[in-house]
């Protein structure tokens, strides 16, 4: 090969392409993917697909600690029960993986148990926990109110 610009360029390109790789995440979940797979062929053609479905105890435990101490709101709500409430979701989590395997065979049909699913269950739970805050301070709020309502007017029959 002559030494020119276009022969280094060519080159150049061959080695990017031999040498470049990237790392695509998705969640395998919902219609979503399928349709990525349809419109992107190449997808499942021309790359290595790994499978990462369990998550080991730590990282469960590690990301669930993560997630609840980044609302303060409910770090400050759940207290000292905190390590106690992430473990029941390691606990739920890793039950429905156990369960996705029975359902596989006994059903024969797929479910996938994604890290995704373990974060939305934290997200639902801290959204879920917000709004009974909220609902309960309201029925406390009232309660106090009537009670006080109540308190004043027997007073009023008293003088009566």
């Amino acid at each position: 090969m002559q030494l020119n610009k276009m022969n280094m360029f060519g080159q150049y390109l061959l080695r990017v392409k031999s040498n470049t790789h990237c790392v695509i995440a998705m969640s395998p979940l919902g219609d979503v993917f399928r349709q990525r797979l349809l419109k992107f062929p190449s997808l499942v053609n021309c790359c290595t697909i790994d499978w990462f479905s369990n998550w080991p105890t730590e990282a469960l435990m590690s990301v669930g600690t993560g997630s609840i101490n980044n609302s303060p709101e409910t770090a400050e709500i759940l207290g000292e029960d905190r390590e106690s409430v992430i473990e029941i979701f390691k606990i739920i989590h890793q039950s429905v993986e156990a369960i996705r395997i029975r359902y596989q065979d006994e059903m024969n049909r797929i479910s996938y148990v994604t890290p995704t699913s373990f974060l939305e269950l934290l997200n639902t739970y801290k959204k879920v926990l917000k709004e009974r805050k909220e609902y309960i301070g309201k029925a406390k709020y009232r309660l106090e109110k009537g009670l006080m309502v109540l308190a004043n007017a027997a007073v009023e029959v008293q003088k009566l």
